[in-house]
């Protein structure tokens, strides 16, 4: 069986927080412009909470979950990563009613079968049991807490570095990127042995 190669949809694959400020953008009818590194979409954007509220009504109505774009890199890094030899899966924290939308988005690079919704709520502990079930192999997200968890459970845990602010510190045994392409070149070795959890 080929391994399983595990990668986070919004901040790694997909530009999700482009889609994000274009919709508030419209929605509240001025620029938006990113004031601070922090994870939050709130507190990025320097909006207040009924705005906010706003913009992800907006984002769910207006069929925004299909229109985020890929990154630049994705499709030669998922690419790269399938002729190395491994199945690729995605996961998300939306709910499952969007999947469709996902994979749209995604224009075919991972199909729906292989997308899989969290849920709006989804802890690091959901994903690490998304990763245990499928036993993957790699795993890569742009939050530490999710790559943190990883760590035991999958051979390569990868955290893609966006510099946001207040998270905790990689933990021992994740590997830091800052370019989702040197992620093949990560996992090369461990995919070519066959190297398991």
């Amino acid at each position: 069986m080929n391994p399983i190669v595990v990668f986070d949809l919004d901040g790694v694959l997909l530009d999700f927080a482009a889609s994000w400020a274009q919709c508030a953008s419209w929605e509240l009818g001025r620029p938006i412009q990113k004031v601070s590194d922090a994870y939050g979409l709130q507190e990025r954007y320097a909006l207040s909470a009924r705005e906010c509220h706003r913009v992800w009504s907006a984002f769910h109505r207006d069929a925004w979950w299909e229109r985020v774009p890929s990154h630049d890199s994705a499709w030669d890094t998922v690419c790269n990563v399938e002729a190395a030899g491994a199945s690729v899966w995605a996961v998300t924290n939306v709910d499952a009613h969007w999947v469709h939308a996902r994979a749209i988005s995604l224009g075919g690079l991972i199909p729906s079968g292989r997308i899989i919704c969290l849920g709006e709520d989804a802890s690091a502990h959901h994903r690490v049991e998304i990763l245990e079930a499928l036993h993957a192999q790699a795993f890569v997200d742009d939050q530490v807490a999710n790559v943190n968890a990883a760590v035991g459970i999958v051979a390569a845990p990868v955290l893609l570095y966006q510099g946001y602010q207040g998270q905790e510190e990689p933990a021992h045994g994740v590997t830091v990127i800052d370019d989702l392409l040197d992620f093949p070149v990560v996992i090369d070795s461990m995919l070519r042995s066959g190297r398991a959890v």
